[in-house]
């Protein structure tokens, strides 16, 4: 009889106290997941089972991502980098409390004492905003990353961290630098960069970017892109030269030429204007 109601009694805890294992996704709605957000939680799917946990003090775990810069830059093996940067990263899980009766395989029986901030609640592990469950360990969580992180690793939400000689072009994206490469250039002994035409070194001279250069020097100008002038006040682009700035007269030099802005010089035989103050007309001299 002792035997008889010890199995009853095994039976009974088990059905009770089935355990939920993993940590719940905060997205969904998928059977089984507990969707969430900064203020509040709800069960999705059909009762799994009390989440059996021992009481204790928890708290988000929203870590701060440690300098990963200086993990990959110190760092040449990519392995070595990777599980290290993994390591750094924020774990993801966050607390959230529930009814308890929402987790019990029958609602309507004996509902166990919850391990939250009064019994009826239970305190369970959910991925943080920004975070989601990994699909090949329930244990662990992992950061979105909306845009794929191509030559990095996804190490906070919406954040890509380059592998090693890799780094963030102005794109953001993670592309090839000195000793593999230099984009926009080649690569020198030094670990540098030696730029293309129209390409500068970036601060770290490790890639080239799209720099100020003019092949030929900008007359009565000034350079503001590759082979690209600009004419300082008073001239005009030249129709044929694109290194070139004429002087501009408004009303235009009869009789002259315009050698400066609003300036006229006067061809032989004529002089200026001067009746008129500040006329830049040539009259024939008399």
């Amino acid at each position: 009889m002792k035997i008889f109601c010890f199995v009853i009694s095994l039976a009974i805890s088990i059905v009770l106290c089935h355990p939920q294992l993993g940590v719940k996704t905060h997205q969904g709605p998928v059977a089984g997941n507990l969707l969430a957000n900064s203020t509040n939680a709800t069960y999705l799917g059909p009762p799994l089972g009390f989440n059996a946990t021992h009481p204790m003090n928890l708290y988000p775990s929203l870590d701060t991502l440690k300098n990963v810069t200086e993990v990959w830059k110190n760092t040449t093996n990519r392995n070595q980098w990777f599980n290290r940067t993994r390591q750094e990263m924020s774990r993801g899980i966050c607390y959230e409390e529930v009814p308890t009766v929402t987790l019990v395989a029958n609602p309507r029986g004996n509902i166990p004492i919850g391990n939250g901030s009064n019994p009826s609640l239970s305190r369970i592990k959910i991925c943080c905003q920004g975070y989601e469950r990994n699909p090949h360990n329930f244990n662990l969580c992992d950061p979105i990353c909306h845009e794929p992180c191509v030559n990095g690793l996804c190490v906070a939400p919406g954040t890509c961290a380059c592998y090693p000689d890799y780094g963030v072009d102005l794109d953001g994206k993670c592309v090839p630098v000195c000793p593999i490469g230099c984009s926009n250039g080649d690569c020198l002994p030094d670990n540098t960069c030696k730029c293309k035409k129209g390409f500068v070194p970036d601060p770290t001279g490790k890639f080239c970017i799209e720099g100020v250069q003019c092949d030929v020097p900008c007359l009565n100008g000034y350079c503001t892109g590759y082979n690209k002038c600009t004419c300082h006040a008073g001239y005009l682009p030249h129709p044929t030269n694109g290194h070139m700035c004429m002087p501009h007269c408004p009303s235009g030099c009869p009789n002259g030429v315009c050698s400066g802005p609003n300036f006229c010089i006067c061809n032989a035989g004529f002089i200026k204007d001067r009746s008129i103050k500040g006329s830049q007309a040539c009259i024939r001299r008399v």
